[in-house]
């Protein structure tokens, strides 16, 4: 029976981190400013790309530039921010991973605190998660599913970190 859980908790595990590292490359997007450094690639795949950004630790974001763009070899821009994505099918970006891996507090709200109310494009709460990062005066943040102050999904960065509260619709968490 023991086997047989740490069995099942190993392919979770391993489900898991397959799945964050599929989910890190955004293809056809370019994140254009921010460039801490641009480098040369020896192969056109974007995984080095997202490798060179995660051994580099002043790396938010990056961008693969495919051949031919910006000269005959692929590059990589290391980026020191995590600019606005831009659909354009010349690159592919992506956040770094651990920047992306925020435990967010579902049915939670932070309430005070807020000092910036923004909305946002896609009802993803991550990206909530990636303004309040991209904000050196955000310590933590509530999500607003759509529906619930209007149409559009809301973003509330916050300049504290008030205590959470029940609150369906609602996600928060904390930089």
């Amino acid at each position: 029976m023991t086997r047989n859980l740490l069995i099942l908790a190993l392919l979770m595990v391993l489900g898991l981190v397959w799945f964050s590292w599929a989910q890190d490359l955004e293809p056809n997007i370019d994140r254009p400013g921010g460039d801490l450094r641009v480098v040369d690639l020896a192969e056109p795949k974007p995984e080095l790309c997202r490798d060179e950004c995660a051994r580099d630790p002043k790396c938010q974001s990056f961008t693969y530039v495919k051949p031919g763009i910006q000269g005959p070899q692929a590059k990589c821009r290391i980026k020191g921010s995590i600019p606005d994505p831009v659909p354009n099918d010349c690159c592919v970006s992506g956040v770094r991973a651990d920047l992306t891996a925020v435990p967010l507090e579902e049915n939670t709200d932070r309430d005070g605190m807020d000092y910036q109310t923004v909305d946002l494009k896609d009802a993803n709460p991550a990206l909530c998660y990636q303004a309040c990062v991209k904000d050196p005066q955000c310590q933590s943040f509530t999500y607003l599913k759509p529906g619930l102050e209007g149409d559009q999904p809301r973003c509330r960065l916050k300049n504290g970190v008030p205590a959470p509260a029940p609150k369906d619709g609602h996600v928060s968490g904390v930089k």
